[in-house]
C-alpha cells in the first residue's frame, strides 16, 4: 500500500461518523509522530548524521509500514462488515492498530532524536 494510500484511509477516519474521540486522537498521534521521524530522516539525507544520532533503522521501517497496513486492513473491515461487527468488534481494533502505529512511530522518532 502506498503513502498516499494509507494517507487517504487516515482522511476517512476523521471524516467518519462511526469512529470515537479516541480514534481521532491516535490518527493525531501518527500525523505527528510521522512529521517527527520524516523530518529527521530529511536531516541524516541532509548530511545532519553523526555517531551519536544513527540512520534510522530499516527494520523498524519496515515494521511501521506493516503497522500501518494493518489499520487500513481493520479500517475496510470496518467498513465492509456489519454494525454490529463494528461496534463489538472493529472500533477495538481500529483503536488498537491505530496506538500500535503511533506507539512505534513516536519511538522511532524519539530513538532518531
Amino acid at each position: 500500500m502506498s503513502g498516499d494510500e494509507r494517507n487517504r484511509v487516515l482522511a476517512e477516519i476523521i471524516s467518519s461518523d462511526t469512529v470515537g474521540g479516541i480514534h481521532l486522537q491516535r490518527v493525531g498521534e501518527i500525523l505527528i509522530a510521522h512529521e517527527r521521524v520524516n523530518t529527521q530522516a530529511l536531516h541524516q539525507k541532509a548530511g545532519g548524521a553523526s555517531p551519536k544520532r544513527p540512520a534510522i533503522d530499516i527494520d523498524a521501517i519496515e515494521r511501521a509500514l506493516e503497522l500501518e497496513d494493518r489499520y487500513c486492513e481493520v479500517w475496510r473491515m470496518c467498513q465492509e462488515r456489519g454494525r454490529e461487527w463494528r461496534l463489538a468488534e472493529g472500533l477495538h481494533l481500529l483503536e488498537q492498530s491505530l496506538r500500535e502505529t503511533a506507539e512505534h512511530l513516536t519511538g522511532m522518532a524519539l530513538r532518531d532524536a
